[in-house]
Parts: C-alpha cells; sequence; structure tokens
C-alpha cells in the first residue's frame, strides 16, 4: 500500500478557524476511504498563513520540508500527495509554478487534487492533464496577482493619509487601537521596558526568557505562543517601533520573478507611541553588536519535521539546537523555561531524518 501524505494550506492564519482546515481535511480523509489508503497523523503537512503567491510556503514551512525531502530522496516513489487543488502548493508564476509542480511529479511522487479528482503520475500525464494543470496555475497566478494589484493600490492611498489616521489596525503587540488611535498598553509595554533595561544590566537573551517566564508569562508580548521565546525578546531588542518609528512596506518581483518585501520610503517617526527612550535604544544596540549577538534565523539547516512533533510529557513542540556539534530535538517549553516542562530530554536529529516515511 502505498504511502499518503496531505497537504493543507491557506493564506491567513484567521482561515484556520473557519472553513478551510475541515474542508480540506475531510476530503483528504474521504479519499484515503474511498481509495484503500491509511492517512497516517504524521504525514499530515499544514502551512497556515503562508503565501503560495509569494512563494512563502515554498521556502519555508511544512511543503519546504517535503521538498528537501523528495530532493534528498527520502520520500519513496509511489509516495501520493494529496491537495485540495494545485493552487494550495503554489500561485507564483505559472512557468514557476509548473517547474516546481513537475519536479515533485518526476521524482515519483503522484499529486493527486481532491477537488476535481485529477490525477497526475509520471509517464502518465498526457497532453490534457498537462493543460488543466498550466490552466490552474495560470488562473490561480492572475487571481493573486489581481488581488495584489487592488491591495496595492489600496495602501499607496493609506500611506498618502498616514499622517491622519493608522494605515492598520496591526500595531506592535504592546500598543493597542483605541478609537482610532494607536495608544500604549501600558502593562506590556513596561515589560518592554523592563526588557531593555535587563540587557543593560548584563543579561542575556536566554537569561531575559527565563526570567519573564519565571514571573510574567501570562503577560507575554506575543499574541501567539502565550509565553516568552528568544526570538521574539531578539525582535523586541531591535524594532524601531519601540522608539515610535514606522517602516512601510510592498512586495516587489527581483531578478528571479521572486516577491520580496521591501521597504517604501522613509521610515514615518511618531507613528507610534515610543515605549523606550532613544538613548535607552541605542545604548542597548551597542551592547547587542559588543557582544557579537547573533539575531535572526538559522540558515544552517532546514528542520523537516518544524511544528510535526510534540513532547509527550508537556505537549510543547520540539525544535532544533545546536548541542556539542550535533543537532538535537529539544522541548520548547524546557527551552524557554516553562514551569512544569519536561527539561533534559534530547532526541538526535539524525534519527528523525534517517527514517523513511511510512
Amino acid at each position: 500500500m502505498a504511502t499518503v501524505i496531505s497537504y493543507l494550506r491557506f493564506s491567513t492564519p484567521e482561515q484556520s478557524k473557519g472553513d478551510s482546515t475541515r474542508r480540506q481535511t475531510e476530503m483528504a480523509e474521504r479519499w484515503c476511504k474511498e481509495h484503500g489508503h491509511t492517512l497516517l497523523a504524521h504525514n499530515r503537512m499544514v502551512d497556515p498563513g503562508l503565501s503560495a503567491y509569494h512563494g512563502v510556503n515554498v521556502r519555508e514551512g511544512a511543503l519546504a520540508g517535503f521538498l528537501k525531502a523528495v530532493r534528498d530522496k527520502k520520500i519513496a516513489p509511489g509516495t501520493i500527495l494529496l491537495v485540495e487543488e494545485l493552487d494550495r502548493i503554489s500561485r507564483q508564476s505559472p512557468e514557476r509554478s509548473l517547474e516546481l509542480f513537475l519536479g515533485i511529479v518526476n521524482k515519483g511522487v503522484v499529486v493527486v487534487t481532491l477537488n476535481t479528482g485529477d490525477t497526475f503520475e509520471r509517464g502518465k500525464i498526457d497532453i490534457g492533464r498537462l493543460m488543466v494543470a498550466v490552466v490552474k496555475f495560470c488562473t490561480a497566478h492572475d487571481e493573486s496577482a489581481k488581488k495584489s494589484y487592488r491591495l496595492g493600490e489600496v495602501w499607496k492611498a493609506k500611506r498618502r493619509n498616514i499622517d491622519k489616521s493608522p494605515m492598520t489596525s496591526q500595531v506592535p503587540s504592546w500598543l493597542k487601537l483605541e478609537d482610532g488611535r494607536i495608544v500604549e498598553d501600558k502593562v506590556k509595554a513596561d515589560v518592554v521596558r523592563r526588557i531593555f533595561q535587563m540587557v543593560l544590566d548584563g543579561y542575556g537573551r536566554s537569561a531575559i526568557t527565563h526570567e519573564l517566564n519565571r514571573t510574567t508569562p501570562s503577560i507575554s508580548t506575543t499574541r501567539r505562543s502565550g509565553h516568552w521565546r528568544q526570538s521574539y525578546i531578539a525582535k523586541i531588542l531591535t524594532s524601531r517601533a519601540v522608539i515610535g518609528e514606522f517602516q512601510p512596506h510592498t512586495y516587489i518581483r527581483d531578478e528571479h520573478d521572486e516577491e520580496k518585501r521591501v521597504p517604501v520610503g522613509d521610515p514615518v517617526r511618531g507613528y507610534y507611541p515610543a515605549v523606550v527612550d532613544p538613548k535607552t535604544f541605542y545604548a542597548v544596540q551597542s551592547v547587542i553588536k559588543s557582544r557579537r549577538l547573533k539575531i535572526g534565523p538559522s540558515t544552517q539547516f532546514v528542520n523537516l519535521f518544524s511544528g510535526l512533533l510534540f513532547n509527550a510529557k508537556d505537549r510543547s513542540r520540539l525544535f532544533v539546537v545546536n548541542k556539542s556539534d550535533s543537532r538535537q530535538l529539544v522541548s520548547s517549553a524546557a527551552y524557554h523555561g516553562l514551569k512544569g516542562a519536561a527539561a533534559g530530554t534530547l532526541f538526535p536529529v539524525l534519527s528523525f531524518e534517517m527514517t523513511p516515511m511510512l
């Protein structure tokens, strides 16, 4: 019996709360039941909020890990990939989408579109099926391009009126929107100021993270995790939003026809209420530079199991750390110092990567 892998993607995290996840999940389970296959829990890939138009899902997340596994021949020929429609894989330019799609099929993966029941298999794609794929990718790209253009025009108008009203309701999590004005969230802003002072007092990011998770885990300024993470501490410490600056951005296509988010115009000073004075902000930047602290994501390897593995004891995700020149999976709760976490348990990443998907 062939291995079956399902791939779910939706453009915004809000869609996960609606019908998108249920619909795609039920379609995959129904197909497996009708064709005598079993869809195992660890073979369900989900990319919530990752854009296929900008190619984000191809560069990061579950699909990126799957593509790497295909290239590394860790996905056996004959494996079945279930998607609601081809545009779940890509909405980039038709030529890039087709290249990506055929690259998967040519490695022996059988792609099934649940919405139409089409099957794309190496050596069995005739002119009719190929035209179906081309039309799907062209249509998906055109739809996204039109939405992107319209949205771009809306943002241009908002930038012209930036001195009159906020461009968006999305603000840094230590701020909030009240009656059309951006104001400080006093409790969370105090924590931001505390973070900056802790750096000046000699604390590193790891020590700050553990201290905040010990003393104030319930008022983490991040909206998603519910606790403090080193990556978010790093983001706060380098964000010029804390001194009131806002940098508008837009997307452009580079020479490789890839979408890139780039700044538009000069930063707008005074757009946000400043929660840290400039003297403190620049003092902290000097400390960061002098300590040679690396702030930013690692590009040395790709975690194939991002968002897929969890610690059975504390229910937190397992993620990769470097220990003694080897990569280990560790409980994120333990790593960030949460009370009751399963500390001290490490699993070698290599043993997981070398295990074929069942």
